[in-house]
């Protein structure tokens, strides 16, 4: 879909996407919350403590490692913010910021990941990656596992570093 969108500030930078989601707020407030859920995006398992300084934890499939977080905001069912660090990728730690509001019959669902410190290459790799992670939330707010798609990330991932200039 390639709508995600990188803006640079003093702070570092934000990639953000918004999204009509033709799900109920309830059901993607589920699958973004609820570790069977959010393992149905992620692959391999998640931990959610969902209070704030509960851990948010999602175990990525085939050894790419873990993203160990701490939930920072929570307003359910419309704000979810937690701390993302992945010890095996040599990004400064940043904050996953997800709002839900009620849209008809659905949902507009923003993402913000706002980064302290960021180059454009690992701006386009997020990109990539939450791009697809977005149409497989859809899929897990109905209960439904869906394999973590790494070929077209790749393409996703090319594609964002013609869209940002990286």
């Amino acid at each position: 879909m390639l709508d995600g969108v990188f803006s640079r500030n003093v702070d570092g930078g934000v990639l953000s996407f918004e999204r009509h989601i033709d799900r109920p707020v309830d059901k993607v407030w589920a699958a973004l919350t609820i570790p069977e859920r959010v393992a149905d995006w992620c692959g391999n398992g998640a931990e959610v403590d969902l209070r704030i300084g509960g851990v948010f934890r999602i175990h990525w499939p085939d050894g790419m490692g873990v993203m160990n977080g701490e939930i920072t905001a929570l307003e359910p069912p419309q704000l979810l913010e937690y701390t993302w660090h992945e010890p095996a990728v040599a990004v400064p730690a940043s904050r996953v910021r997800w709002t839900l509001s009620p849209d008809g019959a659905g949902c507009q669902l923003k993402l913000e990941h706002i980064f302290t410190s960021i180059d454009p290459k690992s701006a386009t790799e997020f990109a990539g990656g939450w791009d697809g992670i977005l149409a497989a939330i859809v899929r897990a707010a109905d209960g439904e596992a869906t394999p973590m798609d790494t070929e077209g990330y790749k393409q996703r991932e090319a594609a964002y570093a013609a869209k940002f200039g990286a």
